[in-house]
Parts: C-alpha cells; structure tokens; sequence
C-alpha cells in the first residue's frame, strides 16, 4: 500500500512530536511551515496559548525535515501573515532530495482565494502523479 502524508500549518508540528523521519510514505506534502518564534497574537486574529507554543518549541522541525528520505513538497504562500514564508525556505534547505518548494504568490495562510486553492491542489495533484 502507497501512503503520502499531508498536513498543514501546526500539524507538522504535531506530526514531528509522531517521528516524522521514521514514518514510512512514499511522499510528504507540506502546506506552510510552521516554527514558533514567540507567536502569540497572529495578524489573522487568531491566539495561540503559551502551553502549545511550549509544545511546539520541543519539537524541532527542522531537524525532522533533514531526515526525511522520501520525496517533499513544501507549497506556502507569499502573503501568509501567520507563519513567514522565510519558514518555508527554511525548510526546504534543511530537506533532502527529491525536493520541491512552491511559493504560491498572493497566498494566505489557509489559501481561502479559490485561484490559490486551484494551485495547491494542482500542484498536489501533479506531485503526487509524478512520485507514486
């Protein structure tokens, strides 16, 4: 059986917490980086509590992403105010090949523009035609 994992924003997090390195896909597809850097009030309105942030913090994503033998996709947008798109370069410089980085230019934080949502799922579309 063929597994890719995908998760968005806060579930890499939770998802590294799962050892992300270890888990056995044949691709990973990430939509936004996420890395607490004293986020507490987000510019979208939204409040993140002291505790998960401490959780997060435990967490190192980063390094999880270096670990990854399959392939990855990282899709983020240009205008997410929540997490900096710096995140996703990040991480995409930590990850081994096969790689890809896709920045989706004037995407937010959940790609609410129908336009932006047609590239995420086109480009996951095509990724995953292409590894699986």
């Amino acid at each position: 059986m063929e597994t890719v994992v995908i998760f968005h924003s806060q579930g890499q997090a939770i998802f590294a917490n799962l050892s992300l390195p270890n888990v056995h896909a044949q691709g990973i597809i990430m939509c936004h980086g996420l890395e607490a850097r004293g986020f507490f009030d987000l510019s979208s309105g939204r409040r993140l509590k002291k505790q998960f942030l401490h959780d997060i913090q435990h967490h190192d994503v980063s390094s999880a992403v270096g670990k990854i033998s399959c392939p990855l996709l990282i899709i983020h947008g240009s205008a997410d105010e929540d997490v900096p798109v710096e995140n996703a370069h990040h991480l995409y410089e930590k990850a081994k090949a096969p790689k890809r980085l896709k920045i989706i230019e004037g995407g937010n934080h959940g790609f609410n523009d129908p336009t932006h949502l047609e590239q995420v799922i086109s480009l996951t579309s095509n990724w995953l035609k292409r590894y699986l």
